[in-house]
This record gives structure tokens, sequence and C-alpha cells, in this order.
């Protein structure tokens, strides 16, 4: 399953159970082949990281809870796409 994959079944149950904890805004990390000369990770809004093309897998998804804002910035500095 890609990032994208399963950032699109999480909004389908979001609408569908309106818990309102998933959001386009939410912040979500998304990596892929950690460990391989290719990795990659890369940080934003769920509404721009579920169409981001992050290759072949293996992927992972994070969905982080409130970050300390060292953290929020470490991220954006890093990883965010804007």
């Amino acid at each position: 399953m890609t990032i994208s994959d399963a950032l699109k079944i999480l909004l389908e149950l979001e609408a569908r159970n309106k818990g309102n904890i998933i959001t386009s805004k939410t912040i979500v990390i998304g990596l892929a082949r950690l460990g391989y000369p290719d990795e990659l990770i890369k940080a934003g809004e769920l509404e721009k990281i579920i169409n981001y093309n992050f290759g072949p897998p293996p992927h992972t998804l994070i969905i982080p809870a409130k970050l300390h804002f060292i953290e929020q910035d470490i991220l954006r500095k890093l990883y965010w796409i804007n």
C-alpha cells in the first residue's frame, strides 16, 4: 500500500465516521525506503502529501500527535513540502 492509498482510506473513514480526527490540514510524515541510498522523507499537510509520489515501496506513514515547537521547526526546515 502506498502512502497516498493509506491517506485516501483514512479520509474515507473520517468522512464516514465524522470523528474530526483527520483533516486535509493534519500534519503527516511519509517515509520511503528507509536505510536505502534513495530513502525519502517528506512532511506536510495531508492535502500536500497525498499527491506526492514517494516512488517504490516500502513506505511508512506517521501521523504524529501534537508536536513540540522544536519538532515542528525541524520538520519544516528539513522535510516540508510547500
